[in-house]
């Protein structure tokens, strides 16, 4: 292998490394916002069914 072929390798791999990490990271930013959303339709679906079970109450 020549220098020049190892260097663009190099150069490969270093690209690749950042391209996994920016999934990674993209990755990990929708989990978060999935569990936002999941939690705040529980809250939603928490609250409904306090406001039903309010009203049944009275």
């Amino acid at each position: 292998m020549t220098e020049n072929t190892a260097k663009k390798n190099y150069k490969l791999e270093y690209e690749n490394s950042n391209l996994r990490q920016e999934i990674q990271r993209r990755d990990k930013k929708e989990h978060i916002y999935q569990l936002l959303i999941t939690g705040i339709s529980f809250l939603g679906a928490l609250s409904a069914i306090l406001f039903i079970v309010s009203v049944v109450v009275r």
